[in-house]
């Protein structure tokens, strides 16, 4: 089994609701087994302008699936929720991307991990740092609570009431 940190994001419609119907459908896959979950964030448009805040939230999962059989069944998940997509960073119902997956590196046309833009995120490293502050950039060789303390992304961040 495969250890990996997803980000879940949400800023359309019941952002909530489909936080947790999409943490719902991982688990119910045969294929993945949901270790920890982070609180849920709120956090301020980022990439392109939009009125509408999104919620973040971030988890461990073990899987029997390679990281692109992975993503095939994340972007099923998305696709069920009524995710579409035009628009590079547009409004969203329901966004999954794989952070990390256990140590490895990956660089092909529709997939990359890390995370090219982890680093850089102060919404996705907020949220991992919860619940997997130990766990080790495999380019950087930084953990992730170090990888927040240097972050230079200023966009606001804060825990969900």
């Amino acid at each position: 089994m495969a250890r990996s940190l997803l980000l879940l994001g949400s800023n359309l419609g019941n952002r909530e609701l489909n936080l947790q119907s999409s943490i719902n459908n991982i688990q119910q896959q045969e294929t993945c087994k949901i270790i920890s979950i982070s609180s849920v964030y709120e956090t301020e448009p980022w990439g392109i302008p939009s009125n509408n805040n999104y919620l973040n939230q971030a988890a461990v999962i073990e899987t029997s699936l390679n990281p692109f059989n992975l993503l095939t069944l994340l972007q099923e998940i998305e696709m069920e929720s009524g995710r579409t997509r035009s628009v590079k960073w547009e409004d969203r119902i329901i966004d999954i991307d794989i952070l990390l997956y256990n140590s490895f590196v990956l660089d092909s046309l529709g997939l990359k991990i890390p995370h090219p833009e982890l680093p850089n995120r102060r919404f996705a490293l907020l949220p991992a740092c919860e619940i997997a502050p130990e766990w080790e950039h495999p380019l950087y060789h930084q953990s992730i609570k170090s990888l927040l303390e240097v972050c230079c992304d200023e966009t606001k961040v804060w825990l969900k009431s």
